[in-house]
């Protein structure tokens, strides 16, 4: 019989839904059933498309003998750590303190009252890799929890106030901020840290650190150049879905060859816009053609018929005997080759330009396809492009990994910014059509009648259902994209939009006594703490990203708290910036905005007029990432923007269209044509 978790939206839930684990989703029915029982809660956090949850799932939750253990002992919780990010958030920072590293599957034992006093990522069911067998762990966590309570509830009474403290509500010492040249001292201390020979950061598991790249393209110069580097190194490895285009979540190596093959939303989106900043900064083709590649995979496997974009492809599928292997859909071998092209020359073309090997690159003698020392031989040529286009036919005979077809407003919010961005810079309207119609479902669908987020939508039509209250992540992550969705069409009603969760944003999560933004608003009884995220973890900060949203809406809306608060995060956190940039990059762009200099351009010209397509065509092709671009509204703008200070004044001089610009504290006279603000809107070198 399915158990409680059959009903549940999550797909990553319902993969557990016939466990023989009695599961309790997270929530009331749970924490009740542990006081009854005055059993511990024996947490487990995953998502749908991680390849060890899936091994731990198969492994133990699956067998009989293991499950027992589980049921008798211990009131066993599931969680998808996307449609909860706080929880997860919370007993991660407990899992890397105390074993000093963090990942999925995430097991915690709590206590009743939801307290942790054993912690751990992935067991084997019995001991091996150096790892105690999760058999054996059940059975000591339940003798120490019947024979021996007092040492539990002292180690997760430590453990709690541990993460109290690190989440506390501390008074944010005085301080003027960063300084305007700490950009460039987080750009330097980040080229002593870049793998010189492959791109990236550190080794082996090497993730894409996209808001550390982001800082480097915006210092310039050298900085700018290893960033490419490091683009270019990535989109020729096997990290990047050569056929199909998009990024697989990380590297096992080094060199970008041998990815764990699950693909994420945010990944793609958030890599989209780096590389559309890369080529908008070297004019590159090769850095526009990965956007467009990755932009268009989101859009033909990952779009749901409403318009917006489900979460995650899993990383394993049916492979050639049958049962699921991790990267099958993506490998290939020489025969494989041969046999979908039917050509030898093309093979033999396909097999060198991709390095499919006979003895492969990861087990069972399969490659993932990569560029073999970054070649281009024959890239640009039609015969690969056509054996590319003929090799993905036929993968897409293959049984495809599974989908998570949940619906984040989070992510979402970071996929708006990719295509909105791209369509704008690349040109291509119907990426602006898509970031418009993902915004469209979202605040109609994601939204509450009161105007509050709502995290997850899943389904379809009429049996579509939003639910669990948004985060910080929802809210700042949706006004950036909203910004930008405005800044590709100009039209104000998005940047009210934005103006409005901005400002909810600050209502519900802000804490002026802490200088912070927390994840969670106040009073969630279930939290043992109110965790917030100073730094960038797979996603952005949440709270860099709400920072970033107020200083991009400070030019439109008189409130001193769009200035004030930025200030305030920025200088509590002035030493951490310093001393961490790698992992810092968010809001180290947030600082930029901040302490840099601002160009805002404001067009006053009719919607159709021809001079305005031109200027903002000129526009497209220049890197000015501290861009406020806007136009004045031909009509009365939304509530919300009454009286914004970019627009007060700023009409059609002389009836004529008109440029008015301002960079840092100066602003030029207003100008008719191109050549009167040429030199004011030169970018960084």
């Amino acid at each position: 019989m399915p158990n409680r978790l059959a009903d549940e939206p999550s797909p990553y839930l319902r993969q557990h839904a016939d466990n023989p684990v009695d599961w309790y989703p997270w929530g009331p029915a749970a924490f009740a059933a542990a006081l009854d029982a005055d059993r511990p809660v024996l947490l487990s956090v995953g998502y749908a498309a991680c390849h060890w949850c899936h091994v731990m799932a198969h492994e133990s939750f699956e067998d009989p003998a293991i499950a027992a253990l589980m049921n008798r002992d211990f009131i066993c919780v599931k969680v998808d750590r996307e449609e909860h990010p706080e929880v997860d958030a919370i007993y991660q920072l407990v899992c890397q303190v105390v074993t000093g590293q963090g990942g999925w599957p995430l097991t915690v034992f709590l206590t009743t009252d939801l307290r942790p006093f054993h912690v751990g990522t992935y067991f084997p069911p019995t001991g091996r890799y150096g790892r105690p067998g999760f058999a054996e762990v059940l059975g000591g966590v339940a003798q120490a929890w019947r024979q021996d309570r007092a040492a539990v509830v002292e180690v997760a009474t430590e453990w709690t106030e541990m993460v109290r403290r690190m989440d506390a509500a501390r008074p944010a010492t005085a301080s003027a901020g960063p300084g305007p040249g700490a950009l460039a001292a987080a750009a330097d201390a980040l080229l002593r840290d870049l793998d010189p020979l492959h791109g990236g950061f550190g080794g082996a598991p090497k993730f894409p650190n996209t808001p550390a790249l982001e800082v480097l393209l915006r210092a310039g110069g050298r900085a700018a150049e290893r960033a490419v580097f490091t683009l270019r190194c990535m989109a020729a490895g096997g990290i990047f879905d050569h056929l199909g285009g998009g990024f697989h979540r990380y590297s096992v190596d080094a060199a970008w060859q041998v990815p764990h093959f699950e693909k994420m939303l945010y990944d793609n989106a958030c890599l989209t816009q780096v590389y559309v900043a890369a080529f908008q900064r070297t004019g590159a083709a090769d850095l526009a053609a990965v956007a467009r590649q990755s932009l268009d995979y989101l859009l033909r496997d990952l779009r749901s018929p409403e318009g917006a974009f489900y979460s995650t492809e899993d990383a394993d599928s049916p492979g050639a005997a049958g049962h699921a292997e991790e990267g099958a859909f993506y490998t290939w071998t020489p025969e494989e080759v041969r046999a979908a092209l039917g050509d030898d020359a093309a093979a033999d073309l396909a097999c060198r330009h991709f390095g499919i090997t006979p003895h492969g690159n990861v087990e069972g003698g399969r490659s993932v396809l990569h560029l073999q020392g970054m070649s281009l031989e024959g890239q640009a040529a039609t015969p690969v492009a056509a054996i590319a286009e003929r090799l993905l036919r036929q993968r897409d005979l293959r049984a495809r990994p599974a989908r998570d077809e949940k619906v984040l407003t989070a992510w979402n919010g970071l996929a708006i910014s990719a295509f909105a961005q791209a369509g704008r810079i690349l040109g291509e309207s119907p990426y602006t059509a898509a970031a418009t119609e993902a915004a469209y479902f979202l605040l109609h669908r994601c939204t509450a009648p009161d105007g509050a987020l709502l995290r997850r939508y899943h389904g379809h039509g009429p049996q579509g259902a939003s639910g669990i209250a948004g985060t910080l992540e929802d809210y700042a992550y949706l006004a950036v994209g909203l910004i930008d969705l405005y800044e590709a069409t100009l039209d104000p009603a998005w940047l009210a939009e934005a103006v409005r969760l901005a400002r909810q944003a600050v209502r519900r999560f802000w804490e002026p006594e802490a200088a912070a933004f927390y994840l969670t608003e106040r009073g969630n009884a279930h939290l043992i703490a109110r965790p917030r995220d100073d730094g960038d973890s797979g996603t952005p900060s949440a709270q860099s990203y709400a920072v970033l949203a107020l200083l991009r809406l400070r030019p439109y809306v008189e409130d001193t708290a769009f200035s004030d608060i930025p200030a305030a995060v920025l200088g509590r956190n002035a030493e951490a910036l310093a001393r961490h940039p790698r992992g810092m990059g968010s809001l180290l762009c947030a600082l930029d905005w901040a302490a840099g200099e601002v160009l805002e351009v404001v067009i006053a010209a009719a919607e159709d007029d021809a001079t305005a397509r031109e200027w903002l065509q000129r526009l497209r092709s220049r890197h000015l990432p501290n861009l406020v671009l806007s136009r004045v509204p031909p009509g009365e703008p939304p509530a919300d923007l009454a009286g914004a200070p970019a627009w007060r004044g700023r009409g059609r001089e002389g009836g004529r269209p008109t440029l008015w610009v301002c960079r840092g504290t100066a602003c030029l006279p207003p100008a008719h044509d191109w050549a009167g603000v040429e030199a004011a809107l030169a970018p960084r070198v």
